[in-house]
């Protein structure tokens, strides 16, 4: 099975053909959102993923659906996924006009986020169109032209097959606040900038010009997860990267990714994934 290398945060589609799809195993992407619908699904174990401030433990088959603004992550674990994404101008176009492709929108939006609440026929036929996207030829018109029938299909499913979750839309719309998501974007990227320093709450409050405090109530809010303990999982996720992509010693890596030391980097690596450095880089060792 082919890997994807991309990193730990995903990155946008193309604007010129705005669609995406790939294989990632075991490195996990952390508190994020995108523009993009993205669909995610465990093709190989067990994926426990978050959304909308909910943490879900999904089987192999199971799905994530994440819309343009969810706060959206996947926990590192011994699992390969496939992923899709796409920006919702893909199924825009002539034939839906403005208020149409709005209406679209709200209706995913009102959908439960993950496959665990969905009918498993219907889970069925999305798998098999994430399959198809996944696995297909990229590249030229007929590509083009398959991945957006797939796209329609599956949103066409969703809308039509998929029951409503009544609280959904009321959360989605807290989360796609764009001022808030604005704010936190700057952070966010500070993090992937700077992840390998020391980065104190006075710190990434003062980069929003607001108070400690009030920061550590903002950043809960809509991130689940205190700031420090994004921090470290972040660093976390940088360091999975690079074992996946380097043979560097552990010691090395830890420093490289804002660790003091290697026992600290080890104890935290743990608590992060369940396992030590040495037990990940064997564990990876296994599916060369």
């Amino acid at each position: 099975m082919p890997r994807n290398c991309a990193g730990v945060q995903i990155g946008e589609t193309r604007r010129e053909f705005p669609f995406r799809a790939f294989v990632n195993d075991f490195i996990p992407t952390y508190g994020h959102w995108h523009a993009e619908y993205e669909f995610v699904m465990a093709v190989r174990g067990r994926m426990e993923v978050s959304v909308g401030g909910r943490s879900y433990l999904l089987p192999e088959g199971g799905i994530m659906m994440a819309c343009p603004g969810d706060i959206h992550g996947i926990v590192a674990s011994n699992h390969s996924r496939y992923v899709v994404q796409f920006l919702p101008e893909l199924i825009e176009g002539p034939f839906l006009d403005t208020r149409e492709a709005a209406a679209l929108h709200h209706m995913v939006d009102s959908l439960p986020r993950t496959s665990l609440s969905w009918p498993e026929e219907t889970r069925g036929k999305i798998a098999r169109l994430i399959t198809e996207l996944t696995e297909g030829e990229n590249a030229g018109l007929s590509h083009r032209l398959f991945v957006q029938s797939r796209i329609f299909e599956l949103m066409n499913l969703l809308v039509s097959e998929i029951p409503e979750e009544a609280d959904q839309h009321t959360k989605a719309s807290l989360y796609q606040n764009k001022s808030a998501l604005d704010r936190l974007a700057v952070v966010l990227d500070y993090v992937k900038l700077h992840y390998n320093e020391s980065i104190p709450i006075e710190k990434a409050a003062a980069l929003l010009d607001i108070t400690p405090n009030h920061f550590i109530k903002f950043w809960r809010r809509y991130m689940d997860i205190s700031f420090h303990a994004y921090l470290n999982e972040y660093r976390i996720s940088r360091a999975m990267h690079l074992f996946f992509n380097t043979t560097g010693p552990i010691y090395e890596i830890a420093y490289t990714v804002g660790f003091e030391n290697a026992k600290t980097f080890s104890r935290v690596f743990r608590q992060v994934t369940g396992m030590t450095p040495g037990a990940y880089r064997a564990l990876l060792a296994e599916y060369e």
